[in-house]
């Protein structure tokens, strides 16, 4: 059988290849591969969050967070694989490149190398909240999130073989500016209650953790994007009864400002356009002393790429259903 290397390849053997598993030398005893790293870090930050009641309606709510990240890294890689370094020596496959995994390439041995890198960032939140009646609330909110950079502990990462350096493991940090409007309300004598929301957010140096076909590395995209709606909604019609629903709807993608061609203009794996919950609880006596308790719920998700964007790799649209009856004293809530 013969097994062609995909398009990742070239980032981290520069080239992709083909080989005849038939004719590689099997291993022997003693071979084996090992990687020792350590990583330190610290966080240094100072922060403010503050309410501002301007009137009985009209709230603001500011906050401000400085942050400087550091980490360090030493990581140094062995192997003992004369097995895979003969083979590849051995090509009798003209036209055809053979080559060691990383893991297994001996030429990466050692490889080790140490690292440090410093991150400095600012994030914060500012929400206003307005009480357009004594059941209804609006809210406009934006918000910077901030997520530190690190470290790949893997020999695949290095850029050479001949001169393996610490900082081609690094992955850079992320931030997202997200922007939500949302209404809060309660209806009906506050016997239902409804949360909607809309929401954008924009990701830069999006960390995304991408298997190879051999390992899993993190890889930092320019740009990602997720932006949807959700409806909540509570309703209590009768005493005991409580009837729930949670509708989302997010479009989650990959822009053509990404920087990375594989993921241009594609979907985010793991993220359905739709999500819908709902349960059922009904409580009521049994006795002085008890309280039955039925309860069933539902989950259904549409359709999303497990990872990678092979068609095989997509799961179909699902739905999940747990149903249980228990038992409440007196003194339990």
């Amino acid at each position: 059988s013969a097994y062609r290397m995909g398009a990742d390849y070239p980032l981290i053997y520069g080239g992709a290849a083909t080989f005849q598993a038939s004719t590689l030398a099997a291993f022997t005893p003693g071979d084996g591969a090992r990687g020792i790293g350590n990583q330190n870090g610290r966080d240094i930050s100072v922060f403010t969050h503050n309410i501002f009641n301007i009137t009985d309606q009209l709230s603001v709510t500011a906050g401000l967070r400085y942050t400087n990240n550091e980490k360090s890294i030493d990581f140094r890689g062995e192997n003992f694989n004369p097995a895979c370094n003969s083979a590849v020596a051995t090509n009798d496959l003209p036209g055809i490149t053979r080559f060691c995994a990383a893991f297994w390439d001996t030429r990466f041995n050692p490889a080790g190398d140490s690292d440090t890198r410093s991150e400095d960032a600012v994030t914060g939140t500012f929400n206003v909240s307005y009480e357009i009646l004594p059941t209804l609330t609006s809210y406009l909110s934006y918000s910077r999130g901030y997520k530190s950079g690190g470290y790949n502990f893997d020999r695949a990462g290095f850029t050479t073989p001949a001169a393996p350096n610490a900082a081609d493991l690094a992955f850079k940090e992320e931030t997202v500016d997200a922007y939500e409007f949302g209404l809060k309300g309660e209806f009906f004598d506050r016997s239902l209650t409804a949360n909607l929301a809309i929401f954008h957010q924009t990701f830069s140096g999006f960390q995304l953790i991408e298997y190879t076909g051999i390992n899993f590395v993190v890889r930092s995209l320019e740009e990602a994007i997720s932006e949807g709606a959700e409806l909540e909604v509570t309703w209590r019609p009768i005493e005991g009864l409580t009837l729930t629903n949670g509708l989302s709807y997010t479009d989650a993608y990959y822009p053509t400002s990404t920087g990375n061609s594989t993921y241009s203009g594609r979907e985010m794996e793991q993220s359905p356009d739709w999500v819908n919950v709902s349960s059922v609880t009904y409580e009521f006596p049994i006795g002085d002393q008890l309280t039955g308790v039925a309860y069933i719920d539902n989950r259904y998700s549409s359709e999303f790429f497990t990872g990678g964007f092979d068609p095989n790799r997509i799961q179909p649209s699902f739905s999940v259903a747990n149903a249980r009856f228990s038992l409440r004293g007196p003194d339990e809530s």
